[in-house]
Parts: C-alpha cells; structure tokens; sequence
C-alpha cells in the first residue's frame, strides 16, 4: 500500500486555495460596476444628467430647440432637430444628437400630457431617432 505524504497534498491545496482566492478577487470586481442603461442608434449612453445637456447644448442649434419648445412651438422645435440631425457628421456629434433629442423628448412628453401637439411632436421626435435600428 502507498503511503501518502499529507504535508505534501496540503501545500498543493493551499496553493490551489490562493490561486482561486486571486482569480476571483480579480473577476468579481468588474462585475459590480455601472452598467450603461440603454443603446440608441448602436451608440451606449447613460442616463440624463446635467453635463449630458451641457454637451448636448454645444450642438448647433440645440438652445434654438429648447427655445422653441419652450415657447410651445413644437412644429418649430420638430424641424429644429431634424436640421441639427442632417450635421451630425461624427460619432461625438452623435452621442450629442441623440442626448439633445432625449431630452427633447421628454419634455415633449411632459408637455403632451396637457397639449395633443406636443405629444404628436413627441411622436415625431420618437419616429426621427429610431428610424434606421
């Protein structure tokens, strides 16, 4: 009968036990971070937040929109954005576009809830940014 070195097979083990203990300190981290919580046009954005706008608003255009939404011409705003969309001509410019056109949108959304234009002009805008999926 062989005999069986027990201090031998208990170092293997513990080097197995530190290796896997390292492999997952590695892998498990990663895993936890912030995910990206939509994609638009093939393009990852995050939600909303205030620099979003901002970089939205560097767009040609963009305080135009905001102005004509504002004033409750939702026809205007609707042609706005479709002139800013016709320049859009890098993938910076489009993360821009469709941020500018989410925040668009729901405004017009909150402002359809009162007004049956604005939800067509939501409508609209809607149509402009998923057309071409």
């Amino acid at each position: 009968m062989p005999r069986i070195n027990i201090f031998a097979a208990m170092k293997n083990l513990n080097a197995f036990s530190v290796l896997a203990f390292l492999s997952l300190c590695l892998v498990l981290p990663p895993g936890c971070r912030k995910k990206p919580t939509t994609t638009e046009n093939g393009v990852v954005l995050q939600k909303a937040t205030p620099e979003a706008a901002a970089t939205a608003s560097k767009l040609n255009g963009a305080s135009q929109v905001m102005t004509a939404i504002n004033n409750k011409d939702y026809d205007a705003a609707v042609a706005l954005l479709m002139q800013i969309q016709q320049t859009v001509a890098s993938d910076e410019q489009k993360v821009q576009f469709l941020t500018l056109a989410s925040e668009v949108k729901n405004k017009l959304l909150e402002a359809g809830a009162t007004d049956p234009k604005a939800a067509e002009a939501a409508n609209a805008v809607r149509r402009m940014t998923t057309l071409g999926r």
